[in-house]
C-alpha cells in the first residue's frame, strides 16, 4: 500500500492546494487492470490497485470544475522481465505461463499513454485484448468473470 497507494496520494496532496490556487493541473496516475478486478494469487496487489481506482475516481469529481484533469492508466500486462522477478507473499514465484507474450511492449504502450495524458482522457487501458474483455465482462457480467477467475486459481493451485 505504501508504493502503490500511499505515495501517489500524499504526492497529490501536496500539490493539490497550489493547483486549486491556479484552477490548473493535471494528474496521471498508474494503476493496472487490476484495479478493475482481482487475479487470483494476487489478492494484495490488486488491492492496492482497486484503492487507486477510489481515490482518483473521486477526486475526479471533486476537482473537475476546479480546472484540474485527471486521468488514470490501467496497464496489463508489460512486455518486461518485471513478472520473472515477483515473488509470492510465500517466497515462491508465480506461474510464467503466456504472460511475457500476452505483454504489450513497452515502446507500444509509452506512446498510447502519452497521446491520451494529451488529450485528457479521464481513463487509459493499454492491454491486451483479452485484459480488456474482462473489464467489460466484469461490467456486463460479472458471473462470468468470477467463474473464469475461480477457474484459474484452481489451475493455479494445481500447479503448486
Amino acid at each position: 500500500m505504501n508504493v502503490n497507494y500511499f505515495s501517489g496520494v500524499a504526492l497529490v496532496k501536496a500539490l493539490l492546494p497550489a493547483w486549486l490556487e491556479r484552477c490548473e493541473g493535471h494528474i496521471v496516475q498508474i494503476s493496472s487492470v487490476q484495479g478493475f478486478f482481482g487475479m487470483p494469487g494476487r489478492s494484495a496487489y490488486a488491492a492496492t490497485k482497486h484503492a487507486i481506482f477510489g481515490f482518483y475516481d473521486s477526486l475526479r469529481a471533486e476537482v473537475a470544475d476546479s480546472g484540474i484533469v485527471v486521468t488514470m492508466v490501467a496497464p496489463g500486462y508489460i512486455k518486461t522481465r518485471h513478472s520473472q522477478n515477483a515473488k509470492r507473499g510465500n517466497g515462491g514465484e508465480y506461474p510464467e505461463g503466456d504472460i511475457l507474450q500476452k505483454g504489450v511492449p513497452p515502446e507500444v504502450m509509452a506512446p498510447e499513454i502519452l497521446a491520451g495524458a494529451a488529450r485528457k482522457v479521464p481513463e487509459i487501458v493499454p492491454a491486451a485484448w483479452d485484459a480488456k474483455a474482462a473489464h467489460i465482462l466484469r461490467c456486463v457480467f460479472p458471473a462470468a468473470l468470477f467463474g473464469i477467475m475461480q477457474r484459474r486459481a484452481r489451475r493455479e493451485r494445481a500447479r503448486l
